[in-house]
């Protein structure tokens, strides 16, 4: 490598050479060189005035102990294991701790060896020095570590202004958007480039956050993008209602920005968020209801203890309800379905989200017909069910207006023998999940999931146990219902399509 010619070029190859290399050991040097020189200040300060290597000397015992001090005291805190390129706020916090614990026993051992011993070993050592001493090595671990920070953020701004990227207003200036404003400046290939805030809290107006200016609310948008000349929306409010997304969309639809979102908070549950969260605007953005977060009264000691199966639990219902049941905490929970890798993946989904539960004892998924009775009679013989959620069901009504027989064997068929079975096996409860097109049926599956209720409304009659029907509408986004089909028509251009032209 050739000698750098100027500053400028030094600067350069510290950046992109120097800089990724530095590690823990070559913070412990430059660490242990500061104690030393602050050390000396310390003493300086104290006395006013800077003073002779002779007259320091003396005082070597305190440099010693104050060297071991901060050696230990930094690495049992982990300033030598942290990625410093990222420090913030938190991590001052960590650099007070380490240098108050060193400071703290630095003047233990100092005067308890003192005297122990008798030993006037640093003579006329005033007690202000530990504290400015202190004080100054703060400010020098801090500085050498910020320092990196400030030398990484300008290496990534470097790297981003060599890269094309959408300037973009963020709507949204809570903590979301300032993390999702930070993530953007430290990852160049997101291809994103704050430039400022919206806002509809009044009080935010005209102040910096995650330094950048907030213009105010929407009626600003005009002039933030006057300012910027940003080319695209970012809605960084996970909890906004679905009123206050459409709002914001369609202001930027109107002046042809790009409109991105991060996702809502049902979506953020890991907590995680970055610019790979960002995503375009869905149906389900536009839509957002408040969510339900806790049971109706009783679930809990329903399902808690008990063996519960879920047909059709590979469905796009069927999963959800085994999702919300194994968090309640069964004693086993039975998944069935014919689909045997949307199966797998439910299984899979739900081992995971208990990493320290024993699985085979708690959960097993089944291949299994609920049509097939004998199938189904030897399942609840060895399971032995308190519950039976029945999701199980044909439910296109195109594909069963044409082949009619099909929904007949599942939807009634399957619903008949297996509350059969479920009576037959003592099992005390019994929900079958049906469809609104079951109401007054113009259609086949409408008439067979009908049927299905009736069936239920019959066991109950006869047994006295709660068996019951749920009706569900059009449930968003699930697997081939309305919404997903006419976005896929959207995005080829159209046009959107009906089952009936009336």
């Amino acid at each position: 490598m050739s000698r750098p010619r100027s500053l400028a070029e030094a600067r350069r190859a510290f950046d992109t050479l120097v800089l990724p290399r530095i590690r823990g050991r070559h913070l412990f040097v430059l660490d242990m060189v500061s104690v030393v020189v602050m050390s000396y200040l310390a003493v300086a300060l104290r006395e006013e005035r800077f003073l002779a290597l002779d007259l320091v000397l003396p005082w070597w015992p305190v440099l010693v102990i104050l060297v071991f001090q901060r050696a230990f005291s930094n690495l049992t805190f982990g300033l030598y294991s942290r990625s410093w390129r990222h420090a913030s706020l938190p991590d001052v916090a960590i650099i007070i701790s380490a240098v108050s614990f060193g400071s703290v026993i630095s003047v233990l051992m100092f005067y308890g060896i003192s005297g122990m011993f008798n030993a006037d070993w640093a003579p006329g050592l005033p007690r202000s020095f530990w504290l400015i001493e202190a004080a100054l090595s703060v400010l020098a671990f801090g500085g050498i570590r910020f320092r990196l920070r400030s030398r990484w953020e300008h290496v990534l701004e470097q790297a981003r202004a060599g890269r094309a990227a959408h300037k973009a207003l963020l709507y949204g200036a809570g903590n979301a958007g300032a993390l999702m404003a930070r993530s953007a400046r430290r990852s160049p290939d997101a291809g994103l480039e704050p430039v400022g805030f919206l806002d509809d809290d009044p009080q935010l107006k005209g102040i910096i956050v995650a330094e950048l200016p907030v213009f105010g609310d929407l009626t600003m948008l005009d002039q933030a993008l006057a300012k910027t000349g940003a080319t695209m929306l970012l809605v960084t409010m996970p909890s906004a209602p679905g009123s206050a997304i459409r709002k914001v969309v369609d202001a930027a639809l109107e002046r042809n920005l790009q409109v991105r979102t991060i996702p809502s908070v049902s979506e953020l549950l890991d907590g995680s968020l970055s610019t790979g969260r960002i995503r375009e605007v869905r149906v389900e953005d536009l839509l957002r209801r408040p969510i339900v977060t806790e049971h109706a009264s009783g679930v809990d000691a329903i399902i808690r203890g008990q063996v519960v199966m879920v047909t059709g639990a590979a469905g796009s219902i069927g999963s959800e309800l085994a999702r919300q049941v194994y968090q309640l905490g069964p004693r086993r929970l039975i998944l069935v379905d014919r689909a045997e890798s949307p199966l797998y993946m439910v299984q899979r989904e739900l081992q995971q989200r208990q990493s320290g539960a024993s699985h085979e004892d708690t959960l097993r998924a089944v291949l299994g017909d609920v049509s097939d009775r004998t199938e189904m009679a030897r399942l609840v013989a060895e399971e032995h069910p308190g519950i039976i959620f029945h999701a199980a069901a044909y439910k296109h009504v195109p594909m069963l207006e044409v082949q009619p027989s099909k929904g007949v064997r599942m939807n009634i068929r399957g619903t008949r023998s297996l509350l059969e079975v479920a009576l037959e096996g003592g099992v005390e409860r019994f929900v079958l999940v049906s469809t609104d097109k079951a109401v007054r049926p113009s259609s086949a599956m409408g008439a067979t999931k009908r049927i299905a209720e009736m069936l239920v409304a019959d066991a109950a009659q006869r047994s006295g146990r709660a068996y019951v029907s749920v009706r569900f509408g059009n449930v968003l986004g699930s697997a081939g219902s309305v919404i997903p089909i006419f976005q896929e028509q959207l995005a080829r251009g159209g046009p959107l399509t009906v089952t009936h032209p009336e």
